[in-house]
């Protein structure tokens, strides 16, 4: 029976709870922490398992506590001893891949509902250029198209920087179970038996016998500091051989002990200071990872570097700066087991990824459509200039130059394409996948800016096509019938259909310079008369501009009328003189074509600049469905309109109160405040009152519960030590002192740049602002430049003249190359002001702490509410 007991108690003590009990037993108490803190909504704790998401590639479907042996590197198993083997989980390695479901059901989600917003002054935009990208990847695979509200949440399944920040909040509330703890009643319980045979020269005599030691007790630590101990212990002798009338001795003692410091060690600052500590150090974190959560939306969305690292505060302990309290509540029945530097826990961080960003991803894939763009355009130009290169009309120098801008272009073309592969590829590290999975990123952010550069595409296509139109008009045989073609030109052309005043009122406008109406001295004279009364006003304006005034609206409306009848009277004289054929009766054909070609050139100049109004009419349309930039309002205040000294107060006030670092900077300020009390009770000297009392047995019987007075002792003492040697407590003391005042001046230092950032970013947020109208400016005019330079150089040169004809094709060849280089380069300034913009408003309102997150970790912004649409979440998948 005796050796069925000492078998059962040898299982029990050497192999414990199983690992299992005991992560779950922690995991338990951490949770219910974790719950007991979440009470503050504006820190509410959400995203948040220490466990890897069942979708994550890092997920592990093996047991958490023996999970299969890792591949081994062949060098360290070789050279070092291998004491552990696989066991029954054997050896490998796993990596999820339920974020590939997620991707898919995604992919078809955006590609099955994702609409085109069309401006009603778009009228024929059909499709968006930067989408019409190719679809498949260098492996010919689909890519996984991916908006940036699912990018926030495959980053919140994949991103290892996330989940560490995860287990990170879980390690801060360990240190206040062990504090809680502390203050808890804790329990010890040790048996020893031994077997022994003795010789008849020892004490005990000749004989076997077992020897049965059993210790038991209890220990309380108070918040005033005091310590209660209570413990039993048993000694048994069996004897198995000899004479003796009672073979069992057994023999108790019951002790109990109570130790008040009063001085040093004494009172509820110095004993609860560990576990004020570590609760508020929870808390800290707490209301970090809740900044953590908006610093990480930002993260993926634009970029940029994670504000906090990702340390461990306070460890495993209490940190609680030079004064760390040490009130030892160990397992007094035996020594503690300390690792080997070996066996400790290394709970160092991985490489971060690197800092790329949604928004940043997709400028790059928009450059890379915007050089695409460009090579095309000069494709084209290239083949017009060859083809006048057959016809004589430029020299093969001006082509040679229309060739080396279309390398250079190429050449960018591919740096661009390399650009975008790159960002491609630092993204797909940012939300953790692998880089062979595809992914298209979805343009919603960028999508309206290319709406208006399809507009003026087309706009600049559709006044190429007038032109050509107009060109084909020059056919000797058939002059009579210019006069209609050029009606219906003006009444029917693409170009017209998409400037409705124009197309309404040019055929009134028209018949009113007609045969019918005018001959041609009244066409003469009513054209001197416009022109008269055209530099009356013109004059006019510009002395009103010296005086800082205008012109009236009624004359600011004349003017433009005049200023679109002239070309009119100007195409009908062309017109009247081209129809009368003044080449008829010519001497030769070479002066006949000449003189037709003179008259020719004359009604097609004019007829450009009459569809020019079309053309101005349709950049006006345009210009009004610029998209405008997101609002920026505080409090109902919009900070893009407000004056500087306003909006700085108000966002400054706003971020003050609502930045969770900067509450718990100050709530550290009260920390170091603490410690002055803690280190000042360390100068003090030892005063302890104590209180002991013990009980025993009566020896070599029998009898172990019978305890009685004569056997029973108490004791009262007083332990005291003055204060002589306290050098070392006089300089933490004075560190304190001075970590009370650094903390302090931490605090306003804290203030100071976060009122710095906060006003930094108001001030980009307006100069973005204002250079985003202006570059829009800048990009309508490049248009128009093109446009202009384009009309000009594919007018009809006049004949003769060949020198000044070589130089004048030099001159409006350069010129046209440099509309077409100014194209990109404004097309791409505007895109960078636009996804910036975006990037900083993102920002700014991070700063402030303005950035509400919704279940799924995405920023609850209205003006996207209202501009973006939503794509339906996914199932869960288990």
């Amino acid at each position: 029976m005796v050796r069925l007991l000492l078998l059962l108690a040898l299982i029990f003590t050497g192999s414990g709870c199983t690992r299992q009990f005991y992560r779950n037993n922690v995991d338990r108490e951490v949770d219910g922490l974790l719950r007991q803190k979440d009470v503050f909504p504006f820190w509410k704790i959400e995203n948040y398992h220490v466990y890897p998401d069942p979708n994550a590639r890092f997920a592990d479907p093996a047991k958490p506590d023996r999970p299969p042996m890792p591949p081994d590197d062949p060098a360290a198993k070789l050279l070092a001893p291998n004491p552990q083997k696989p066991g029954h989980a054997g050896e490998g390695s796993w990596e999820g891949t339920g974020y590939l479901d997620l991707l898919r059901y995604w992919d078809a989600s955006n590609r099955a509902v994702l609409p085109i917003t069309v401006d009603a002054n778009l009228p024929s935009v059909k499709q968006v250029q930067y989408l019409d990208e190719p679809k498949k990847n260098d492996s010919g695979e689909n890519p996984f198209l991916l908006t940036m509200d699912q990018s926030i949440e495959l980053g919140l399944v994949n991103s290892r920087e996330f989940q560490s920040r995860r287990e990170q909040l879980y390690l801060s509330a360990l240190p206040v179970t062990l504090e809680r703890f502390s203050f808890a009643a804790q329990f010890y319980d040790a048996h020893q038996g031994i077997y022994e045979r003795t010789g008849a020269q020892l004490p005990p005599g000749q004989g076997y016998r077992w020897r049965l030691n059993s210790d038991a007790g209890v220990s309380k630590l108070l918040p005033s500091g005091a310590l209660l101990l209570a413990s039993f212990a048993n000694r048994t002798v069996i004897n198995l051989s000899g004479t003796m009338a009672n073979k069992t001795i057994s023999v108790s003692t019951v002790n109990f002990d109570a130790i008040q410091p009063l001085l040093q060690g004494g009172g509820k600052a110095v004993t609860l200071e560990p576990l004020t500590q570590t609760e508020r150090n929870l808390l800290y974190d707490i209301r970090q990872y809740a900044r953590y959560r908006k610093e990480f939306y930002q993260y993926i969305s634009g970029g940029g570097d994670f504000g906090p690292s990702l340390s461990l505060i306070g460890g495993f302990g209490a940190n609680i700066g030079a004064g760390q309290v040490s009130l030892g509540s160990g397992n007094p029945a035996g020594p503690q087991i300390t690792p080997s530097a070996s066996g400790r826990i290394n709970l160092s961080t991985g490489i971060a990824a690197p800092s790329e960003g949604y928004l940043t991803t997709i400028l790059r894939r928009a450059l890379l459509a915007v050089e695409r763009a460009n090579v095309t355009r000069l494709e084209k130009i290239l083949k017009l200039f060859e083809a006048y290169e057959e016809g004589g009309r430029v020299p093969s120098l001006q082509v040679g130059q229309v060739q080396l801008q279309l390398l250079q272009s190429q050449s960018n073309l591919l740096q661009a394409d390399q650009n975008m592969r790159d960002s491609l590829d630092r993204f797909k590290l940012q939300l953790g996948v692998p880089l062979t999975v595809p992914l298209e990123l979805d343009g919603d952010y960028i999508r309206p800016i290319f709406l208006q550069y399809q507009a003026y595409e087309e706009l600049l296509e559709q006044f190429e096509q007038a032109l050509a139109a107009l060109e084909r008009f020059d056919d000797i045989a058939e002059f009579a019938q210019i006069r209609a073609r050029l009606r219906s030109l003006m009444t029917d052309s693409p170009l017209v259909r998409g400037a409705p005043r124009f197309q309404k009122t040019i055929p009134t406008r028209f018949a009113a310079w007609t045969t019918s109406v005018l001959d041609d001295k009244g066409v003469r004279d009513k054209l001197f008369s416009l022109r008269q009364e055209r530099n009356k006003l013109l004059e006019l304006r510009d002395k009103q501009e010296e005086e800082g005034k205008t012109l009236s609206p009624q004359e600011s409306a004349r003017l433009q009328e005049i200023l679109s009848d002239l070309p009119l009277g100007e195409l009908e004289q062309a017109v009247r003189r081209y129809e009368s054929g003044p080449w008829q009766g010519a001497p030769t054909e070479k002066i006949k074509r000449d003189v037709q070609q003179a008259a020719f050139r004359e009604v097609r100049a004019t007829a450009a600049e009459v569809l020019g109004e079309a053309s101005n009419e349709r950049f006006s349309r345009i210009r009004s469905s610029w998209t405008k930039l997101p609002p920026v309002h505080v409090n109902g205040v919009d900070l893009l309109e407000s004056d500087l000294e306003p909006a700085y107060e108000i966002a400054v006030k706003t971020a003050y109160e609502n930045r969770l670092d900067l509450m718990n900077t100050r709530a550290q300020v009260v920390d170091s405040w603490r410690q002055l009390a803690v280190f000042a009770n360390s100068l003090l000297g030892v005063f302890n009152v104590g209180y002991h009392v013990d009980s025993s047995t009566p020896p070599g019987r029998g009898t172990p519960l019978l305890f009685e007075q004569e056997r029973t002792r108490h004791q009262l003492f007083l332990n005291a030590e003055l204060p002589l040697v306290r050098v070392a407590e006089r300089n933490s003391y004075r560190a304190s002192l001075i970590a009370y005042q650094r903390a302090r001046r931490n605090l306003m230092s804290t203030e100071d740049q976060i009122a710095n950032q906060v006003r930094t970013d108001i001030r980009q947020l307006q100069v973005l602002a204002k250079n985003y109208k202006i570059q829009q400016q800048a990009v309508e005019l490049a248009y128009q430049q093109v446009e202009s330079s384009l009309e000009t150089f594919r007018a009809p040169q006049p004949p003769g003249g060949d020198g000044n004809n070589a130089a004048s094709a030099a001159a409006l060849t350069q010129q046209l190359l440099q509309a077409y280089a100014r194209l990109p380069q404004t097309q791409s300034q505007l895109l960078t002001l636009w996804i910036n913009y975006q990037v900083l408003r993102q920002q700014l309102y991070l700063d402030i702490e303005m950035m509400p997150l919704d279940s799924r970790g995405v920023w609850i912004d209205e003006y996207r509410a209202r501009t973006i649409p939503q794509i339906p979440v996914p199932p869960v998948v288990k």
